[in-house]
This record gives structure tokens, C-alpha cells and sequence, in this order.
């Protein structure tokens, strides 16, 4: 059972056709693309094709291939919704190009620039290697010149493969090109109206509306000269083009433009071999990971986690794991299901890899052995680190105030056995502040809490809730070591034993220890607290009511 990744690099090795024409090629080094449209904040869907890329750029490079990651900032994408939370004014710069928008902090040229920067430097802490580049710098530095002419020149043949499958043919005089209007600045309300000579065309802004939303053009009349880089290929012709400058031979992307027939991959293959003389890179195509309620993950939608931000919640192989594991499956995203799921699927992985779980099958072995390495953000560990479940850390980081508390009551819960080296102590105190940090932000109301030694001075207990609180707390000040079913036991035995409904027990018992009817496990939050603390807590509030 072969990795995807390792599959695909297999795959790359051994091509040598064109799709669309009747030639070959050869090519012994390998160019993965991803891209990314910056017309909204970047956020960890958009880092899908980008973590994927980086699998399938370490599978080759493992065996000894020469490859390059790149990744392409669409900074000259129009503007075409306002993401939440941002500013109304950023109405006025719809239908610009993105490049154009101010920087968000006032501290760089642009917001395309500040969310590129953002993005790239947090895909380090994933491990990914990328040589990153912006499309509007590719326009004005001439390096796109050439296959932008090309593509103006065979504007025929372009408009006849896009028409095939297209309900309402483009227009005779119809040419790829997108020319930013000299007057306005926008980029979505511009349309070529006639091709005057190899690198000059004039064009017209005038009004454009897509989905729900109208923007006016100024109805200004100019020439675009494409040596000036200003303006782009329309993405019909600009994939292509692209490919052809860097050589690309495998592009990972989403399903949505693998439609056939005429989805935008397919269509610029064969834009790519007919018209630019280079061969379709290879697809490597995956599923959707939605947001929560199946809607797609958008920044003017507000559902969306940035690939920083979750740097602040979960560890980046958790993500990595997410995106690695069946390309082919649609998922649906729940910031507050997901992420302790894949840490707790992670932690699984690990103690299979280091044989501390056991498993029968040697290709599913090997196949999850190889899942874990590629989650990885180094190498892999020598031995299995010391490990605690995310959701525990979630209940613990509520209850330490400081590093050395965590690592306190992580011994006293016997999760720490042995002493740590600089390396243990590390990743646990930063796994337990992403578990702190996600419990707070994202964590279901019910693992939320705080505890607190005092409790309310007017209490009404019947004498029955009394005599149970007070067995329970004698157990937990006198037991040195009891399990969860020990605990467990107990509050039913004394549910019966009283003649009180064992949910209302448990909802007092919650509500004398940390304010509130509902919480973490019993047993987790008596652990993380310490069972003589809870003990000597529930002795006080039974003996204020005693006392009257």
C-alpha cells in the first residue's frame, strides 16, 4: 500500500508523453506549482495544495530527484468580496487588482504583500520548502512577457479550445488578456476591444457583474501595452502560461477545477501543449476540506482558521495529517471537534510507529509508519516522546498558572514517570498552550471552566446531598490512588445509597467544584486539580452548611 506522495513521485520518474499531442519529452528534474489567490485572507484550506506539494517535493527528493517547490501569490486577482471583519471602506477597492489595496498595518506596499508574508513564513513552521513568487512582479519584471504574447497571438486557437466547452461561445474579437484601466484601477471591469499591434491593445472599462454584486466600470478608453505588465492573462491561459515558464510538472489542486469536461485544469493542459508547447503537468487532484455545516472555508464568510493562527491551537503535523491522510475524501472542518481528534489520530500514528501499539497487518503498518514520517515537520523523533492526550492539557493549562505547575500535576497524574530532557519539557509546555489556547477560543463550553478554592456562602443543601458530598470528599482526601471507575462507582453507589438522582449528583458535584452544572470528565478534572484539594473543598462547603 505506496504513500499517495510517493506514488505520484514514481509517477513523475517515469513520464514521458504529452497528453494532447503526439510527442514526448524529457525532463529529469521535477517543478511542483501551487498558488494561491489573495482576493481574501489566506487560511489553512488554501494551504492544502501547498502541503501536498511539500509531500510530494520530499518524496522525490528522498529518492534522490532534483526538485523545486514554488508557490504563486495571484496578487493581481480582483477584489471581489470584503472579508469579515474588515472595514466598509474596503468597498471602494472592489474590482481592483489585490496588489492594490493598502497594507492592513501601514507597514508594507500592499495587502496582498502583508497576507503573502504572513502565509509564507508560516508554512516554515510546517517544514515546507518553497521558493515563493507574486504574479504582479512576474508581469513588471518581463518575465511573463513572452508567453503573454504568445498567448495574444494564438488568441484563436485559445478561443476555440475554451469555446468547446463553453454554452455561449466568446466573441470573434475576444483576446486573453486583462489590462488594469489606467484611470480607475480595476482590473475585473476591463474588456479588449481590439488588438492593434504585436504588444498593444485597446481596451474599455465598463460595467461587471457577477453572483449578487455590480461593480461600475468609469467607462474610460485606453491602450495596454503588456511589456508594462499591467494587467494579466485571464485564468484560462495564465495556468498554462505559468507552467510553461517554470517547467512545472505536477500541480496539486482542488476538485473544482478537475470538472470535466472543460474544468479550468483541463482546459489550460491542453491550452499548455497546443499553444505554448509544453505538456500538462501532472494532476494530482484532492477533495474539499469544508468548514463547519459543509459550507467552503471563506475569509468574507468569517469561518476560516489562517495557517498562523493555527500554530497558536494545534501542532502543524496535526494539520499536515489532516491534508495527508486520504486526499480523496471530503471533510468537514469543526475547530472544536477536529482538532483534538487529530492530535488524539496523531498520538496514534506515533505510538504505532514506535511499536507501543501493536498491529497484525504489515502493508497497513508500513503504510501508517510512512503517514507518520510525512506529518512530520523534522525528522522523526529517536524514541516516542512523552505524550498526554490534548483535551487532559485543555482542562490542566486552565488549572497551572505557570510552566512548572503543568509539569507538577502532570507528575502528580503519573503522565510524566521519568525525568525530561530540555526536548520533552518543551513540546509538552507548548502543546499544553496550544490546548489552553484552543480551549479558549474553540473548546466546547463544557471543558471551560475555573476553580477556585472558595465557593458561595449561602448554599441550600438537602441533609441526603450533605452526607453524600461528605463521603465523597472523605475518599478523595484519604485514597492515594483510585481510577476513574473508582470515582465513578462511588457517585453512583452514593446516588443509591441516598436516594438522590445520580445527574443531579453529578451536576452538584460540578457546580461545588467549579461554578458551573457541567464540565471536563470527573475524573480528568479531579486529576488536573488534585483529589485532596477537590476533597478538602467539598469538606469545607458541607461543613458551612452544617454550620448553617
Amino acid at each position: 500500500m505506496m504513500f499517495w506522495a510517493d506514488r505520484v513521485a514514481r509517477d513523475l520518474i517515469n513520464r514521458r508523453k504529452f497528453k494532447y499531442i503526439d510527442r514526448e519529452f524529457s525532463k529529469e528534474d521535477q517543478t511542483i506549482e501551487t498558488g494561491t489567490s489573495l482576493s481574501g485572507v489566506p487560511h489553512i484550506g488554501n494551504a492544502s495544495d501547498v502541503l501536498r506539494g511539500e509531500a510530494i517535493r520530499r518524496a522525490l527528493e528522498e529518492i534522490g530527484v532534483k526538485v523545486e517547490l514554488i508557490w504563486v501569490a495571484d496578487d493581481v486577482d480582483p477584489f471581489r468580496k470584503i472579508p469579515l471583519g474588515f472595514p466598509s471602506e474596503f468597498e471602494r477597492y472592489l474590482g481592483k487588482p489585490v496588489f492594490s489595496i493598502p497594507c492592513p498595518n501601514g507597514e508594507c506596499d500592499s495587502f496582498s504583500e502583508y497576507y503573502s508574508e504572513l502565509f509564507i513564513e508560516s508554512l516554515r513552521e510546517y517544514g515546507v520548502k518553497l521558493r515563493p513568487y507574486s504574479s504582479r512582479k512576474l508581469y513588471k519584471s518581463g518575465e511573463l512577457t513572452e508567453e503573454v504574447k504568445i498567448a495574444i497571438e494564438n488568441s484563436k486557437k485559445i478561443r476555440e479550445i475554451i469555446n468547446k466547452y463553453r454554452e455561449r461561445p466568446l466573441d470573434e474579437d475576444w483576446v486573453p488578456w486583462k489590462p488594469i484601466c489606467e484611470e480607475c484601477g480595476k482590473i475585473i471591469t476591463t474588456r479588449v476591444t481590439e488588438k492593434l499591434d504585436e504588444y498593444s491593445l485597446e481596451y474599455v472599462c465598463e460595467d461587471y457583474s457577477f453572483k449578487h454584486t455590480k461593480i461600475e466600470g468609469c467607462g474610460h478608453r485606453g491602450i495596454s501595452d503588456i511589456r508594462d505588465g499591467e494587467g494579466k492573462l485571464v485564468w484560462r491561459s495564465e495556468w498554462a502560461a505559468r507552467w510553461r515558464l517554470f517547467q512545472v510538472t505536477c500541480e496539486p489542486f482542488g476538485k473544482e477545477h478537475a470538472t470535466k469536461p472543460g474544468g479550468s485544469f483541463w482546459v489550460n493542459g491542453e491550452i499548455c501543449e497546443k499553444v505554448f508547447g509544453w505538456p500538462e503537468p501532472y494532476p494530482v487532484i484532492y477533495e474539499f476540506v469544508l468548514g463547519e455545516g459543509g459550507e467552503k472555508m471563506a475569509s468574507s464568510k468569517g469561518n476560516v482558521i489562517t495557517t498562523w493562527e493555527w500554530l497558536e491551537i494545534a501542532p502543524p503535523e496535526a494539520l499536515k495529517l489532516l491534508f495527508y491522510k486520504k486526499i480523496e475524501k471530503q471533510r468537514e472542518f469543526s475547530p472544536e471537534k477536529t482538532i483534538p481528534a487529530l492530535v488524539d489520530e496523531l498520538d496514534k500514528l506515533e505510538r504505532i510507529y514506535f511499536g507501543v501499539e501493536k498491529m497484525v497487518n504489515r502493508r497497513k503498518l508500513m503504510s501508517l509508519k510512512r503517514l507518520y514520517e510525512m506529518c512530520q515537520v523534522r525528522s522523526p523523533p529517536n524514541r516516542a516522546p512523552i505524550r498526554v492526550p490534548f483535551t487532559f492539557l485543555a482542562v490542566v493549562s486552565q488549572i497551572a498558572k505557570t510552566r512548572e505547575e503543568i509539569i507538577e500535576i502532570l507528575r502528580r497524574t503519573s503522565h510524566i514517570k521519568a525525568e525530561l530532557d530540555v526536548l520533552d519539557k518543551e513540546e509538552l509546555i507548548s502543546r499544553a498552550e496550544r490546548a489552553r489556547n484552543w480551549v479558549n477560543k474553540y473548546g466546547p463550553e463544557s471543558l471551560r471552566f475555573e476553580f477556585s478554592d472558595e465557593f458561595p456562602a449561602e448554599l441550600k443543601l438537602e441533609e441526603k446531598e450533605v452526607m453524600a458530598i461528605e463521603a465523597i470528599a472523605n475518599f478523595l482526601i484519604e485514597a492515594n490512588e483510585f481510577s476513574e471507575r473508582d470515582l465513578k462507582d462511588l457517585v453512583y453507589s452514593q446516588a443509591r445509597e441516598k436516594e438522590i438522582d445520580p445527574k443531579k449528583l453529578f451536576r452538584l458535584l460540578y457546580t461545588l467544584i467549579i461554578g458551573k452544572e457541567k464540565g471536563p470528565r470527573l475524573y480528568s478534572l479531579v486529576s488536573a486539580i488534585g483529589s485532596k484539594r477537590v476533597g478538602e473543598k467539598l469538606m469545607k462547603v458541607a461543613k458551612s452548611v452544617r454550620l448553617g
